[in-house]
Order: C-alpha cells, then structure tokens, then sequence
C-alpha cells in the first residue's frame, strides 16, 4: 500500500474522525477531536490535521495553522491545552518518516516554526526525545488525580490536611456543588470567568468571547460538564471540566470574590473529582501552576488533592531559520514566538 498523506480542516469532522478511530483508545484523548480543534478557529489561526498512513501505521496531529501578522508567513501551534503527535503503533522510523513529510508540508506554506505541546498523561515526548528532530525539555509539572482510588483512601491518605480542613469548612456553611451543561449554567460561567480576569488584570488574550464557550456547548456536549458552587443561592465559583474515554481536565475556572474570601475553591475541586470517578475516567488533570517553579503557590494548592505528578514536555523546531531570525532580530526577549504581539491565547 502506497503511503498518504492527509492534511484535514477541523471542520470537516467526518474524514478526521475516520483516521481518530483508528488511533487506540488509550492513545487519544479530547484534545484530539476535531471539534475541540474547531474551538481556535479565526481569522488568525486555521485549525488542521496532518495524518501520515502507511500500512497499518498512522500518524495523526492536530495543529493550529497561524498567520504571523504583516507577513506572508505562519508558525504552528498545538490547539490550546496538550496534543502533540500520536501514532498507532510507536515506531521510530515510521514517527521520522512521517515527521519527514510534515516538514516538506511546512516548508511548502510558508510555516516557519512550530511548537507542540505534549500530552503529559499520554507522554507521547519520549518517542521525540529518543528521535532527537526537535529541541524537547519540561516546561513545569502537572497534578494528575487517580479517580480509580476509593474516595475514603484519597480522603485518608491522598488530601493534604489544611486541604480537607478548608473542604469541611465550606461543607459547613451548606455549600452545594450541582453540575449542568445547559446554556445557563455556561452564562453564568462566563461572568464569573470574566470578573475573576479582571480582578487579576489578566492580559486580554486570556478572555474568550461569547462564541468560544457557545461552541464548547454546541460541539463538545458529550465531552465537558460544568460544576458550580452555591452558598445561599449564590454562585460563588464555577469550572469547566473537558473530558474523553480516559482523561479529564481542569479545562477554565472562575471564582467571585466573596468566594475567594470564603475559600471555597476546595470544594469545588473535591466535588469535581467524585464527579470524574462517576464518569469512570482514569484520570483527572489538573494541570500546573502559574510558573514552572515546583513551590508555585498554585501547584502547590492543586497538589492538596493528589501528590501524583505528570511532565509537562513543550518540543520547538525552526525550519526556516533566517526568517525566524529575521523576525526576532530586534527583540529584547528571546522566547519561542516572541515576535508575537496578538492576543491569541497559546
């Protein structure tokens, strides 16, 4: 069987459907579904997928196609959360061969850099560090829940000590945590996300529109559950959880400021894992902390539910080194993409 080679639009869901299914359950996730890709969609950024078939093998990544502004050039980008590459059967020649293709692909429209973000629970980096195509090092470490423990076991041996204390606070004011998907549940979400950015004067890529979180109710309703905590008929804080066969993940949060002076966040993540064992999901990532220092106040509060941590591995490559140099010349900061002056959320 002669090679193919597929570069698929997020919205042509069935034909990157028919490639996904051929992935092993156990090597995908939702960040893989062509309507969480979909999400990124805009004037900006194109959403795609390279699939590389040979044989029985496949190659299959979702990427974010990104036009660098006031250029005829583009820089790529894993859709917002974790992916990277993930192949059927892990083979190092069949991954260069295919990355080899990906690269001709880049090159001929004008892509002139790339950055993956892997899946810290799918650890699909250690094929790449073994194959050495792309500069690979850990960007910080996640919090990754067991939801296949007992909840008396977590409860008893997992829970830091002032993380049950500040649950059972909370528990006592008779907070209530109820889950929805419906549209008002994803409205009320939304203000509270949005208040709580302001109050912490987040940049103005971090805010999404309307569109955004219609979407996430139209096209990934299988696939996410909203939790909100009430006390006295008040809605003090609310997450966005996302989740596929195996995985799930602390996808947005918000909390008002009367619940950050109650404390009522601990709950709320508590509640949101017993939501997960329900799902029978393997696994809840919670992700990291605001840096990649491993005493982040962050981290460190996230690590209050489970003392289990996962790497979280970013892969860089420039194919068109004088145009990257081109364009970060006259830059003081020298980070990936520092050239980058949009408010795309990456």
């Amino acid at each position: 069987m002669q090679n193919e080679t597929h570069i698929i639009n997020a919205k042509e869901n069935n034909t990157w459907n028919k490639f996904l299914d051929q992935i092993p359950k156990n090597k995908k996730d939702v960040y893989y579904h062509a309507n969480y890709a979909n999400l990124y969609n805009n004037k900006i950024c194109k959403a795609k997928c390279f699939v590389y078939k040979s044989k029985e093998n496949i190659f299959f990544y979702p990427f974010i196609k990104r036009n660098i502004l006031n250029t005829n050039y583009y820089d790529s980008i894993t859709p917002y959360g974790y992916g990277g590459p993930i192949i059927k059967f892990n083979d190092k020649n069949f991954l260069i061969e295919a990355l080899n293709s990906y690269s001709s692909y880049l090159k001929e429209n004008n892509i002139i850099c790339e950055q993956i973000k892997f899946h810290p629970l799918l650890k699909n980096y250690k094929i790449f560090q073994e194959i050495k195509t792309h500069k690979i090092y850990s960007a910080c470490k996640t919090v990754t829940v067991d939801c296949q423990l007992k909840p008396e076991f977590m409860w008893s041996n997992i829970y830091k000590k002032s993380n049950k204390e500040k649950i059972k606070k909370i528990q006592k004011k008779n907070a209530k945590v109820f889950f929805s998907k419906d549209i008002k549940a994803m409205l009320k979400f939304t203000e509270i996300y949005n208040e709580n950015l302001k109050s912490i004067n987040a940049e103005k890529k971090y805010f999404f529109d309307l569109n955004y979180f219609n979407s996430i109710s139209n096209n990934l309703n299988q696939n996410f559950f909203i939790a909100h905590l009430e006390i006295e008929g008040e809605i003090l804080a609310s997450q966005i959880v996302i989740y596929g066969t195996n995985f799930g993940h602390t996808h947005l949060q918000g909390t008002s400021p009367k619940g950050k002076k109650l404390g009522v966040t601990n709950l709320l993540k508590h509640e949101v894992i017993m939501r997960a064992k329900k799902l029978n999901l393997q696994y809840l990532n919670f992700g990291g902390g605001r840096t990649n220092d491993k005493d982040d106040s962050l981290l460190q509060f996230k690590s209050g539910f489970s003392s289990t941590f996962s790497e979280f591995y970013l892969g860089e490559k420039i194919y068109r080194n004088d145009l990257y140099q081109e364009l970060t010349n006259n830059l003081e900061k020298k980070k990936f993409f520092s050239y980058r002056n949009d408010n795309f959320i990456s």
